[in-house]
């Protein structure tokens, strides 16, 4: 629901329009769910890489990337805070976790803060559309109910050798 607000902002009068014509409208989104801006990161070159990537498997999608930032990281805020003088310009959607990004090719990128969880158990919990907060050691299932709690998306990261083994139930229980 929370990236579904973010993006249609921009399309909210084409969509009104096209039904009050009748007309069936439908968009098409690409997204990339599990970024990093770590400070060492140059964030414009990044975002760069990020909207290439996206349009080559869509170019006709909305393009979305979703910073899940760790405790110690502030990667979203990097990429709120850019100046126009980088040669891009990150304008508000009306949301605090979401923001617009204008590439060069005339496409937006939205971007979307999100949070990233290392488990008690080590499991990787991603919390997509909502704010960081949510303590590392955290018990796995404390962690979903928080993500839910603060109005996120709660993804488990893939992580095949995590998924196996002892801890291969406490992803079962999740799921349950």
């Amino acid at each position: 629901m929370f990236l579904c607000h973010a993006v249609t902002m921009d399309l909210q009068w084409s969509l009104t329009q096209a039904a009050q014509h009748g007309m069936i409208c439908s968009m098409r989104v690409v997204a990339d769910t599990h970024l990093h801006l770590y400070p060492v990161f140059d964030t414009v070159q990044a975002l760069r890489g990020l909207a290439t990537n996206l349009r080559r498997l869509d170019p006709d999608a909305v393009r979305v990337g979703f910073v899940v930032d760790r405790h110690d990281c502030e990667g979203f805020s990097a990429v709120r805070d850019l100046l126009p003088s980088a040669g891009l310009s990150a304008t508000a959607t009306g949301s605090d976790l979401c923001v617009r990004v204008d590439m060069e090719d005339g496409a937006p990128l939205y971007v979307v803060a999100g949070c990233q969880v290392a488990t008690r158990e080590r499991i990787e919990i991603l919390g997509l559309g909502c704010a960081p907060g949510i303590v590392d050691g955290t018990p796995a299932g404390e962690a979903v109910a928080a993500v839910l709690d603060a109005g996120g998306v709660p993804v488990v990261a893939r992580a095949l050798g995590k998924w196996m083994f002892g801890r291969a139930r406490v992803v079962r229980d999740l799921f349950d």
